[in-house]
């Protein structure tokens, strides 16, 4: 970090040289490195005897042009050998701090303003006899050909006022790699930006720091990210994405070692490809789990057929699923009549009951370059529809019968509700309003702190200290590893017996009451409800891992996706901010839900 700081302030005569004077400097210093390369984009034939780096600017007789002037010189379309060019060059960077200058060079390049302005005035020329051919009692020949002229026009004008930089994106698309280069360009360019913003910040603590150059640059690396967000948008669109079923069998190593590294929900255990083959269940050699049958999906563009965009992993279930230990086969507190009853069936040589419900349970990006777009919603839909229209693909292991799916839910996190807690505890230390159990009555607060208190062994302590043990316990899975030998908090009945009352409220309020300009503050309950689905239930003890427990309580949420109710759910969400929530959930809250 240091040195990216100091060469981005040491980078400030460059810059200037680049942007606002002649272009000048001697051949293979750090300031006009890649001012050679443009050369040999302007002059080639220059470049044809001479390998990279030995170029000499004294040989030329032309003054060359800078980036931006040679590329607005090209018009609205750029010549093949500078598109190629320019990629050249960006392959050819490795430090950050030449990344950082080629980024910032390609946002400049901006749109010819003179080319606008004399669009504008052809513009405002045909707006006004097109007006005058509407408004006078003139032939449909001569009002049809103002018409045209001034569409033309339009068009013209929006050619003009696109920057430069979209153009080189737009002609990208068309290269063989074109799409999986200007995706490994925003993953850069988003690493910069995240270095650039820490440079800031830390320049901005100094005093005597002069910090208006890495102001500069960062808008200039942040509107360069923001048209590649945009052409983005168009080239990964929905009407071009694929959807395939990855399985053991027919999926390429290379495509489940990537979901397994982008897996961030519940991260597969060490073991690599066999943690897949274990997850997916998809060898003849692996025993059959027919308790929770998983499948797995992503998205694909076509022209990176080899890269998953999207993934979701989804379990087939009897009923709405209330823990991911179990749908993942792993350990699980909640154990008694129930988990027995689930054991015997699966020792039993009789086929366990048809699957009714779908469960996803994991969705993750696989592309860091692909941030901000949405593509989770239109996977589920993309999954839905191909679990409902195709049903003999999702049969019963044993007996082949298709499964009856017809219900449709998530198992999701709640990975703000612990910083929530956080917050609302420190605003209870500091004798401000707190919202810990939500809206309610002081009786119920206190109830509620009454019952951590006992589960905790508080005696006098105070509301703010019980809170603290909690926060700590559930952030330091092993704090009371003492209560019960060997085992993790959540492995103590008694413990979380007391515990379930109190936090159930405090989840259910957060996930209903707490919004932030209107929407709900939970970013995967937002998600969803967004997207039209139902709070259905919270679930106590539902992920009981290290990560679980300190990013919710190892409690998680069922998103139910009614079908014949997503289109009301989603409208009312975005217009009036209603989230549609369970009976369950209504009853936990009383007259708040």
């Amino acid at each position: 970090m240091k040195r990216f700081a100091s060469s981005r302030v040491s980078s400030a005569a460059a810059f200037a040289r680049c942007f606002s004077a002649p272009v000048t400097g001697t051949s293979g210093t750090e300031e006009s490195w890649y001012l050679d390369m443009w050369r040999r984009l302007v002059f080639p034939s220059q470049d044809s005897t001479l390998s990279r780096g030995e170029f000499d600017s004294s040989n030329s007789s032309t003054t060359p042009m800078e980036p931006r002037h040679f590329l607005r010189a090209a018009g609205n379309h750029l010549p093949d050998g500078a598109v190629n060019g320019l990629w050249e060059l960006y392959h050819s960077i490795h430090e950050d701090d030449k990344a950082s200058q080629f980024f910032v060079s390609v946002s400049r390049c901006g749109p010819d303003l003179d080319r606008v302005r004399s669009h504008q005035s052809k513009l405002m020329e045909v707006t006004a006899a097109y007006e005058q051919a509407c408004k006078a009692d003139v032939g449909d020949k001569q009002r049809q050909s103002a018409e045209k002229s001034f569409m033309k026009a339009v068009a013209a004008m929006d050619e003009s006022a696109t920057p430069i930089c979209e153009r080189w994106f737009r002609q990208s698309t068309a290269l063989p790699n074109g799409i999986r280069w200007m995706m490994d360009l925003r993953r850069r360019l988003l690493h910069t930006i995240t270095n650039t913003e820490k440079a800031f910040a830390a320049a901005k603590q100094a005093p005597e720091a002069k910090d208006a150059l890495l102001e500069t640059v960062l808008y200039d690396l942040k509107s360069l990210d923001e048209r590649l967000l945009s052409s983005f948008k168009e080239f990964f669109a929905k009407q071009y994405l694929l959807l395939e079923e990855l399985t053991w069998k027919t999926t390429s190593p290379y495509v489940l070692e990537r979901v397994i590294a982008s897996e961030a929900v519940h991260p597969f255990p060490p073991g690599g490809l066999d943690s897949m083959k274990l997850r997916i269940r998809g060898g003849l050699e692996v025993p059959l789990d027919n308790t929770h049958q998983r499948h797995l999906f992503a998205l694909y563009h076509p022209a990176v057929a080899d890269e998953p965009l999207v993934s979701i992993q989804v379990s087939l279930c009897s009923g709405i699923e209330n823990s991911v230990d179990r749908i993942l086969n792993r350990p699980t507190p909640l154990q008694g009549k129930e988990e027995a009853s689930h054991n015997v069936q699966k020792k039993q040589p009789h086929p366990a009951p048809l699957k009714d419900t779908a469960i996803f349970y994991s969705i993750n990006n696989a592309q860091p370059s692909l941030k901000g777009i949405e593509l989770g919603s239109m996977l589920i839909k993309r999954v839905v529809s191909s679990i409902t229209t195709q049903p003999y693909k999702y049969v019963d292991p044993l007996t082949n019968a298709p499964h009856p799916i017809t219900q449709f839910s998530t198992l999701s996190p709640m990975p703000g509700f612990m910083r929530w807690l956080a917050a609302e505890t420190s605003k209870l230390e500091r004798g401000l309003p707190h919202r810990i159990f939500g809206s309610t009555d002081a009786e119920t607060t206190s109830r509620h702190f009454s019952e951590l208190k006992a589960a905790i062994g508080g005696g006098d302590m105070t509301h703010e200290q019980i809170m603290f043990v909690v926060l700590n316990m559930f952030s330091d899975s092993n704090e009371f590893t003492h209560r019960t030998p060997n085992h993790l908090w959540y492995w103590n009945d008694e413990l979380t017996s007391a515990l379930k009352a109190p936090m159930m409220r405090s989840a259910a309020a957060y996930l209903v009451e707490e919004k932030r300009r209107g929407n709900m503050l939970d970013p995967v309950g937002n998600f969803h409800v967004g997207n039209g689905a139902i709070v259905h239930r919270i679930n106590w003890l539902a992920n009981c891992s290290e990560k679980g427990s300190s990013e919710s309580a190892c409690i998680m949420v069922n998103y139910r996706y009614d079908l014949r109710m997503l289109g009301e759910n989603s409208t009312k969400y975005a217009l009036e901010h209603t989230v549609a929530v369970g009976d369950d959930i209504k009853n936990m809250l009383g007259a708040t839900a």
